[in-house]
């Protein structure tokens, strides 16, 4: 085959020429050096053997450096083509020197060609590191410059050499590759090497398994590419320096404080860099962790979705700083909710109630409003001396921080209530605070204790008594403490209806019992009076049934006053001096001890004609 090549080379001497210098050989302008196929022509350490006939039209040049601009790490060998040749197809082979490597592996050596517009490896390429060559195959493959390379390597970005990060995630970028599949990013640290392997040009120093993440520390980095089964070299190495460590903890004031209220601000130490706190809570009891973020230094429990009373949280707090969350959080604190429920706690009736008797039924029971609070549940228990039945102990939920007996399925006058306090939070309600004691009014008296009661039909009140439906009445004749009970829906009663056969002018003790919610309270205090002098059974008719109004003549209004034997209903008409009805009604004969007559009436004179049942009065008033 040699002396193929030289019987060549001699034929076509007149039209190439070599030389010793950097121009390896010469074509004469306007003519072509024809290589035919198979024929093998080596110039310094450059093999072309075409596999079909290459006429090649330009000089060759042997460079240390490159002509066209390269990415590619190569060695220090370039052969340049005077112009870019006819297309080549065959196998290009180049050898090479250890000492041209410039720090480039052998294995991973490719044969790199220009076109005249790109440069472009040729990942076909095989190598012999014994021998010291590579090889690769074109097929009609125009041809301006060759060398051996890797393929193109990268690095950080200038802007990222030698700079600090803001956080240890923040991001660690460099140059993107084209044609790359991957990068592997070496990490130098304390003399041991960490590598984190990205589809991406990016990645951070978290990223590194194993690797300690220091403040104010510095990290030697450079990257390799990967490129399809094939790899670059690693590029320039540059040092990139973590954050300087910057946190801050809850103040002291907040530090291992019990607060005043569920919603009482936790405060962080301020520092005057940040542009936002991130506080880190922990329910010591549950684990739970939850977060709030805010631009000042400060929050509050009931801020979180979930918070409770008499608990331990742990709290941390991350700073942002320029807008960028750091990443770590300080030193922990914990900071204790208030212990509502504790004997000396806030989560009970009001000291003003505790022991004392409320001032009516209905009165309003109450405990201190708790911050946070979203329900609160009264647990009322009945514990009068001799209670029975259903009820006694009730359960009471309400949106508001009171209540009221009268809300109750049960509730009695004359009673003691032991009334404890429990607060729903987002999680559900808390214990029971210390219990206190409340008293209802007392069952009422009659109105006229120590009275002389004129006649057997004369009315014997007792107090109009709110939310009772019926009254008991207990009379017991003092000498031999016989006595007699019987209910009404009134609020009086006389000795003619209810007490037949009595004695007469005797000492009577009354005491009275009322009904609310269907269940009796116990009597009230006992009430003295003394029964009319003489039986009334022979009573006149006229004298069965008598009305009078009063005051009359009146300015304001006026007042019907009926005595009869019997509490059946009473109808009244009202008419003017001409005959003209002006008012009529049927009312219980129990509501006109309250009812009100006449206050709109203009000034004139008025006929009242009252009935009940076949009893009929009429009277007449004068309106002034």
């Amino acid at each position: 085959m040699k002396n193929r090549f030289f019987t060549l080379f001699c034929f076509l001497l007149g039209l190439v020429s070599f030389t010793a210098n950097a121009q390896i050989i010469s074509v004469t302008p306007g003519t072509d050096f024809n290589v035919a196929t198979g024929t093998i022509v080596s110039l310094e350490n450059l093999q072309l053997t075409p596999s079909a006939d290459f006429s090649l039209n330009t000089g060759v040049a042997l460079n240390t450096t490159a002509t066209n601009s390269i990415t590619n790490t190569a060695i220090s060998h370039y052969y340049k083509f005077g112009a870019t040749t006819n297309a080549f197809s065959g196998v290009l082979k180049i050898n090479y020197n250890e000492a041209d490597l410039n720090g480039l592996t052998e294995s991973n050596l490719k044969l790199l060609y220009h076109t005249g517009s790109t440069w472009t490896i040729n990942t076909g390429s095989t190598g012999n590191a014994v021998a010291n060559y590579v090889s690769a195959s074109f097929n009609a493959m125009p041809l301006n410059e060759l060398s051996l390379g890797a393929y193109a390597t990268t690095s950080l970005l200038i802007s990222q050499c030698g700079a600090t990060l803001e956080t240890p995630t923040s991001d660690i970028v460099c140059y993107s590759m084209p044609d790359a599949t991957g990068y592997t990013f070496a990490i130098t640290y304390n003399g041991v090497t960490y590598y984190v392997v990205s589809a991406d040009p990016v990645i951070n120093l978290a990223e590194a398994t194993g690797m300690p993440l220091d403040f104010n520390a510095s990290y030697a980095i450079s990257v390799r590419v990967q490129y399809g089964n094939a790899e670059s070299n690693y590029g320039a190495v540059c040092t990139v320096n973590s954050p300087v460590y910057q946190a801050t903890q809850l103040s002291t004031v907040s530090c291992g404080a019990t607060l005043a209220s569920i919603g009482s601000l936790v405060y962080a130490d301020i520092n005057l860099n940040a542009t936002g706190y991130r506080f880190k809570v922990v329910n010591n009891t549950t684990g739970e962790i939850q977060y709030v973020d805010n631009t000042h230094h400060w929050f509050a429990l009931n801020w979180l979705a979930s918070y409770e009373y008499a608990t331990t949280y742990t709290v941390s707090v991350q700073l942002q700083i320029a807008g960028t969350w750091l990443g770590y959080y300080g030193t922990t604190c914990t900071v204790n909710t208030p212990n509502i429920t504790s004997e000396t706690g806030s989560l009970q009736l009001v000291s003003t109630q505790c022991g004392a008797t409320l001032p009516s039924i209905a009165s309003v029971i109450y405990t201190t409003a708790q911050s946070g609070a979203t329900g609160y549940r009264f647990r009322i228990t009945d514990v009068t001396s001799g209670a029975t039945g259903a009820n006694l102990l009730q359960v009471k939920d309400r949106s508001y921080h009171w209540f009221a007996l009268t809300m109750l399925t049960r509730y009695n006058y004359g009673s003691t209530y032991m009334v404890e306090v429990a607060v729903k939070t987002t999680s559900g309600y808390t214990g029971y605070g210390s219990p206190c004691y409340v008293n209802t009014p007392a069952s009422p008296m009659l109105n006229n204790c120590g009275a002389v009661i004129p006649t057997s039909r004369t009315l014997v009140y007792t107090a109009i008594t709110k939310s009772v439906t019926q009254y008991r009445f207990q009379v017991t004749k003092v000498s031999d403490q016989s006595s007699r009970t019987f209910d009404t829906g009134r609020f009086w009663f006389s000795f003619k209806v209810n007490m037949p056969g009595y004695t007469p002018s005797v000492a009577y003790s009354v005491r009275v019992a009322v009904m609310t919610s269907g269940t009796w309270s116990p009597f009230g205090d006992a009430c003295e009076i003394t029964s009319p002098a003489i039986p009334r059974s022979d009573i006149n008719a006229e004298f069965d049934f008598n009305a009078t109004v009063f005051p009359n003549p009146y300015s304001d209004q006026f007042s019907l006053r009926i005595d009869s034997d019997s509490f059946d209903r009473i109808a009244y008409k009202v008419y003017d001096m001409l005959g003209k009805l002006i008012e009529a009604e049927e009312v219980e004969f129990n509501e006109l001890e309250t009812k009100e007559f006449g206050r709109n009436y203009p000034a004139g004179v008025y006929n009242i004609v009252v009935s009940q049942g076949e009893d009929v009065k009429t009277l007449r008033v004068i309106k002034r």
